[in-house]
């Protein structure tokens, strides 16, 4: 309990204060680049997903292929481009998809698929 009335604000900074003392640690806001998908759906040219008989089993999500290029000054032989392909494939975190389309499935559902995708990406760098 305070003795008096304070700021959300202040009140977080009293608590981490008292955190860092009592566990001997220091906290610190970091910013990092993370992953983000943009996504919009154009007005009255999207249709709406297809249910029922004429939905075919449900929507598709499909992706193909990524690109690279090499380093400034790098001459491009065979041998540089399979060099490049090796490390590329060595780390595939680094990696992106160069075309991704869906159809008859929802925003929320392609949604989903990217994320599963992404998480898939994570597991298998690991």
């Amino acid at each position: 309990m305070l003795p008096e009335e304070r700021d959300e604000q202040t009140i977080h900074q009293l608590v981490q204060r008292a955190i860092e003392r009592r566990f001997n640690v220091s906290a610190v806001v970091e910013s990092k680049l993370a992953p983000v998908y943009v996504m919009t759906a154009i007005k009255e040219k999207t249709p709406p997903a297809k249910t029922g008989p004429g939905s075919f089993g449900g929507g598709t999500t499909s992706s193909s292929g990524f690109e690279f290029s090499l380093p400034a000054g790098t001459p491009q032989t065979p041998e540089a481009m399979k060099k490049a392909v090796e490390e590329l494939l060595k780390h595939p975190e680094n990696t992106g998809i160069s075309n991704i389309s869906a159809g008859n499935t929802t925003m929320d559902e392609f949604r989903r698929d990217l994320e599963r995708r992404q998480q898939e990406a994570l597991k298998s760098s690991r």
